[in-house]
């Protein structure tokens, strides 16, 4: 088993939230929706929300511990891990599971978050937790105990985006994984997450080297299984899994999207850095080499996006839904609905860009990224860019109807510019567009874009797609699109609670090559979304897309990167089965 350098602090770093208030009331409570894998925060309704047995989980809530000592976000428990921390009167868990009940093994405890490892021998099934602390204990909240369910510790803390991962240089180096330290194709790299499965040693104790996990398990790097040496506990600590791997060949881009399967569960989709020449990574949605290049050496980025969309929509005969609302029905498409969009975006990146999810939060092209959401929020990246001033407003004309825009700033939102009045149907579209922001602002000197996008892609087999099998590849063809266009393919799929109101959302996003004509979009990614849920049979919930994606850069003022984006896109509801 390869050697850890400082991987203790990397992922206790991991585990913590960003967000712990410290705020402690009379008696523990659970929060809705509370109890987490401590690498994935899968949310509650997905299809890796379960709790595995022999994993690191955390509780979210108030009143669940003591404040920490002066200078610490938490108290930590020493090894071997404790049932109670601090003793004789602090926090602990007890899970009960068909009728049998365990004590957790405390890692950490703080009035808002705690964190433990789920005994192995805790059973399977659906059971209830409660959380104890200074002789008071919480109301019972669900908890669901499954085998095996991944989760991968990410660098945003948030389970999403660039993952906890070394390259491994030799039996004594080991680099963490980063957009300006890549990886190489067929190099080995180290994984962390938890939820392999679980062991029969001493869990409050540093783990013992061996295999866990199901039959089934599998790590893919872009959606190709990768070549894995090892798959269990890291020696350094408790509960906390490791995956030594290869990087496949072909492999190259700066959000390469890596997923595990194991027991028939999918983790959470992060992703690697990989540069097939050594050097610093770059793809075309996004920075490129010379950009991460200044980051590391210390640079600040930035950055301009202006993007244009439009959606047809194919919609369904529609019932009565969730709250009176109209919700589409498989079967025969009667209608379509248009929808025009327009932003531009002015945002500086400085070294803190290594744990963000990419500027236009896409995978590298070729693969496909999940993303997940409470309710029916859109997912968000826990990483903030700092927001610029580009001037009072930008000067936008062109496009089919040749309509004179202004985007002014948005007060609740710095950085972000809308148009100040209504857009002309049929506004975005093939022709020429221009950008001007005058003299400028405070942070963005003045520029000028001009641009010309072409007739975008057609989906193709649109209308042959109305549900679809979430075990089963999908695949998606369409016709036309310019040499060097993208085409992005989106799908979204909620979770419904028992009186019908929205829990939490899945959505995924491919990036193809144009002249390619096809994609299939895995299984794997289809199976990390929610299925239609059985309170609504024959409603379709779920959206599926196929888009255009083209885009051009623009250099002016002092930006380090332009780009004019422009996404045409056919959507559809479905149903995900």
């Amino acid at each position: 088993m390869l050697k850890q350098v400082h991987i203790r602090k990397i992922v206790l770093t991991a585990v913590l939230s960003a967000g712990l208030a410290m705020v402690a009331t009379a008696q523990p409570r659970i929060g809705t929706g509370g109890v987490l894998n401590a690498a994935s925060n899968a949310l509650p309704g997905l299809p890796n929300s379960a709790i595995a047995q022999g994993s690191i989980f955390l509780v979210y809530g108030t009143g669940l511990g003591p404040p920490p000592p002066a200078g610490a976000l938490v108290t930590f428990a020493p090894f071997p891990l404790p049932k109670v921390v601090p003793p004789p009167s602090g926090t602990s868990i007890s899970v009960t599971v068909r009728g049998t009940s365990v004590d957790a093994l405390m890692i950490y405890t703080s009035p808002a978050q705690i964190a433990a490892i789920l005994p192995s021998r805790t059973p399977v099934g659906t059971g209830q937790i409660k959380v104890s602390y200074n002789g008071a204990s919480s109301a019972p909240a669900p908890i669901q105990v499954v085998a095996n369910s991944v989760g991968i510790f990410t660098l945003n803390q948030g389970g999403s985006g660039p993952a906890v991962v070394q390259n491994y240089i030799s039996s004594t180096e080991f680099v963490v994984n980063t957009l300006t330290v890549p990886a190489k194709p067929g190099q080995t790299l180290v994984l962390y997450g938890t939820g392999l499965g679980p062991v029969t040693f001493d869990e409050s104790l540093p783990a013992q080297a061996g295999n866990v996990g199901a039959s089934d398990f599998e790590l893919d790097v872009a959606g190709v299984p990768a070549a894995v040496s090892y798959h269990g506990r890291s020696a350094c600590c408790a509960g906390l899994d490791q995956i030594n791997f290869q990087v496949p060949a072909g492999v190259d881009g700066c959000y390469v999207p890596v997923s595990v399967r194991d027991g028939g569960v999918i983790s959470n989709f992060t992703t690697i850095s990989v540069s097939s020449n050594g050097e610093v990574c770059s793809d075309p949605t996004g920075f490129s080499a010379s950009n991460l290049q200044k980051i590391a050496q210390g640079g600040k980025l930035k950055t301009g996006v202006i993007t244009l969309s439009h959606t047809t929509t194919l919609t369904s005969p529609t019932t009565t839904g969730v709250g009176g609302s109209p919700m589409a029905v498989t079967g025969s498409r009667d209608a379509s609905t248009e929808h025009d969009n327009v932003a531009a975006l002015f945002f500086g990146y400085d070294a803190g860009v290594i744990k963000s999810q990419g500027l236009s939060r896409t995978p590298s092209p070729g693969s496909c990224m999940v993303f997940t959401a409470k309710g029916n929020s859109p997912p968000t990246d826990p990483f903030q860019a700092t927001p610029l001033d580009a001037g009072v407003v930008i000067n936008l004309k062109g496009g089919p109807t040749n309509q004179p825009l202004q985007l002014a700033a948005l007060l609740q939102a710095p950085g972000i510019y809308i148009p100040s009045g209504a857009l002309l149907p049929g506004y975005v579209g093939a022709g020429r567009y221009t950008a001007v922001n005058g003299f400028g602002g405070s942070d963005v000197q003045g520029f000028s874009a001009d641009v010309t996008f072409s007739d975008p892609i057609l989906w193709s087999n649109q209308n042959g797609i109305t549900t679809v099998i979430r075990s089963q590849g999908l695949h998606l063809t369409w016709i036309g699109g310019s040499p060097g266009d993208l085409v992005e393919i989106t799908g979204t799929s909620p979770a419904f609670t028992p009186n019908v109101q929205p829990l939490s959302e899945a959505s995924f996003t491919c990036l193809a090559h144009a002249e390619d004509g096809q994609f299939t979009v895995p299984p794997a990614v289809l199976q990390s979304l929610p299925p239609n849920s059985s309170l609504l049979p024959g409603i379709a919930t779920g959206t599926l897309a196929v888009a255009g994606f083209s885009l051009e850069t623009f250099r002016g003022g002092n930006l380090d990167l332009g780009l004019f984006i422009r996404i045409m896109a056919n959507a559809s509801e479905v149903i995900y089965q």
